[in-house]
């Protein structure tokens, strides 16, 4: 399913703003791919 553009700006907001204060970029690398995928409507199993 397409995502419109404003939804994957709404996504993208929402993405930025809970991943601001990460301090470990290692710890959270899997997550961070996943929530990034997500802001386009991506599985990250679909990509991997």
């Amino acid at each position: 399913m397409r995502l419109s553009l404003s939804e994957i700006r709404s996504n993208a907001m929402k993405f930025a703003s809970e991943w601001a204060d990460v301090s470990s970029e290692r710890a959270e690398a899997q997550s961070f791919w996943t929530d990034l995928f997500a802001v386009f409507g991506i599985k990250r199993r679909a990509v991997a």
